[in-house]
């Protein structure tokens, strides 16, 4: 099987976990940034894996573009989604308001990759509102977000059959 996956990262733990599901598949994989690439061709491949990271509860503007643009291809592939988030148990409220229901229920697979503040590569106000929201989740006894690498696996398993 051939597969593609298509991601946006806004300070690289996407990336990151895109790169870490494609070294675990099986058969040719292609990586591709939606944020750096307009034009995407998916009618090569047998299966199609996207997704992104949250901002304020959506999915980044680039990855529902493209489910918009090939919603009608990508519902005659085997096709995953992930998300990329700190906020875990909010993940498939995040993706009903950001993709359409048909794309989400034709998928074989849905998982959260989990989440992690990358300050390193966050502008100055990114990083103040970064840092009031721990305090309150920490207030509030919350856990900081963490890497789910479990789901990567998870994806992994399930497109490399």
């Amino acid at each position: 099987m051939n597969t593609v996956i298509i991601y946006a990262s806004r300070y690289g733990y996407t990336k990151d976990c895109t790169q870490l599901l494609a070294d675990q598949l099986k058969g040719e994989t292609i990586v591709i940034d939606a944020d750096n690439q307009k034009e995407i061709d998916i009618s090569e491949y047998n299966q199609v894996i996207f997704g992104g990271s949250v901002k304020i509860g959506q999915l980044q503007r680039s990855i529902t573009t493209f489910a918009l643009t090939h919603k009608k291809e990508l519902l005659k592939k085997k096709l995953g989604i992930f998300v990329s988030c700190g906020d875990k148990s909010n993940y498939m409220k995040y993706l009903q308001d950001s993709l359409s229901k048909e794309l989400l229920s034709h998928a074989s697979l849905i998982e959260c990759f989990g989440g992690e503040f990358r300050k390193e590569n966050m502008k100055f106000f990114e990083k103040r509102m970064v840092n009031v929201m721990e305090k309150a989740n920490e207030q509030k006894g919350g856990r900081p977000p963490i890497p789910m690498f479990e789901n990567i696996k998870k994806m992994a398993t399930e497109f490399s059959v």
